[in-house]
């Protein structure tokens, strides 16, 4: 509901508001501002503090459409409100800025003795925080995007439990993949569909997998299809920074996937990332654990698959069908999804391959994720 009138000062003991008499006619066309909506700010110090600035009472303001109103004017706009629309809310969020004067500092409520000179005039700022548009950007688009996530009929509770429990906050549907187990290939069809001794049966199964979401995602009316595997970590801000993407991307007919995890903790150096942009071409696939893509390119994948035999694994594979059908491959920067598996959430779910120490992993994860943030990483083994 839009509310328009007065910004409401805080209410003052009769011992202030007798000094304050005589500012109120030069104040009042600021009182008078025209805003959405209108927050008053509370009489007790201690709810005073509360609104003067950190990131989660900012937050708190902006779901409830409030007027913050901040004594010191740092505090919240350098130290708080700029630095969170720097980090996403900035397109989000329109800040309509009102300077207001106000004696004294209304952090202090003790009684001025007589003939002592008044505090100096300090700036105070009103923000006004529109949050339509800010809760469009945080819900995800299920009218728009296919979502599947590639599990298995039985065992790996754990994983499901975390999806689940991840997903949730951010609105996106857990619609579960569970076609093409291991135990659901038999050889006949193994020997159809792939033509490579060395893939492990867990390879063979994700590749078909993969396929299978492609094919069911065809066979809806979506424009756009997003697929995770199941050990998947969300950012706090997934959908937020998923939405700026997607608008970023514009061409729902474009020939082109978004890698949105940073699996193999490949990176678009620093130097190069530009300030509002989070599409960046690339040499390359960074892992299967998240990414989108059109139906163009699901078409050209799927008809590769129907003439031709799987031999490689299906990040190595896709990245030669994409390059031979001329498929655009952009990362996502900074990434918004990390795969556990790889950052020592979990377990490999691939039996055959090296897994070492959770903690080490995680270790060497991390080292490798914040030097490759700061120089960069490109290089990607053949298979």
């Amino acid at each position: 509901m839009e509310a328009r009138g007065a910004v409401q000062i805080p209410h003052r003991g009769d011992h202030e508001q007798d000094d304050e008499q005589h500012d109120e006619h030069r104040h009042s066309s600021i009182h008078e501002a025209h805003l959405n909506s209108s927050y008053t700010v509370p009489r007790q110090r201690a709810d005073r503090d509360k609104v003067s600035g950190t990131a989660g009472n900012v937050a708190e303001a902006a779901e409830a459409s409030l007027v913050l109103v901040a004594r010191n004017p740092w505090t919240c706009c350098a130290g708080t409100t700029r630095r969170s629309a720097s980090s996403g809310q900035r397109s989000a969020i329109e800040f309509h800025v009102h300077r207001a004067l106000a004696a004294g500092d209304w952090a202090r409520c003790g009684r001025r003795s007589p003939g002592v000179e008044k505090r100096p005039e300090r700036h105070l700022w009103i923000f006004t925080i529109r949050n339509s548009t800010d809760r469009a950007m945080a819900e995800f688009p299920t009218d728009k995007v296919f979502v599947r996530i590639c599990h298995v009929k039985r065992g790996y509770e754990d994983r499901e439990r975390h999806i689940t429990a991840g997903f949730a906050p951010h609105g996106i549907p857990v619609n579960w993949f569970l076609d093409w187990d291991i135990s659901d290939i038999s050889a006949e069809e193994k020997a159809r569909r792939v033509d490579s001794e060395k893939l492990l049966p867990a390879e063979v199964s994700c590749a078909m997998k993969h396929i299978g979401v492609w094919q069911e995602f065809l066979a809806s009316g979506y424009p756009y299809c997003l697929v995770f595997e199941d050990d998947v970590i969300l950012s706090n801000r997934f959908c937020r920074k998923f939405n700026e993407g997607l608008a970023e991307f514009a061409d729902p007919d474009r020939n082109a996937v978004v890698y949105l995890g940073n699996g193999g903790n490949y990176y678009t150096a620093l130097w190069q990332l530009k300030k509002g942009r989070h599409l960046y071409p690339a040499p390359h696939c960074r892992n299967t654990d998240s990414y989108l893509i059109t139906r163009r390119v699901a078409e050209a994948r799927c008809a590769w698959f129907a003439a031709n035999k799987i031999t490689l694994p299906i990040d190595h594979q896709i990245d030669r069908i994409d390059a031979q059908n001329g498929v655009e491959v952009l990362w996502f920067e900074r990434p918004i999804v990390e795969q556990g598996t790889q950052n020592g959430t979990f377990s490999t779910s691939i039996v055959g391959r090296k897994s070492r120490a959770r903690f080490y992993q995680r270790l060497e994860w991390n080292w490798k994720k914040y030097r490759r943030q700061l120089f960069g990483y490109t290089s990607r083994p053949q298979r």
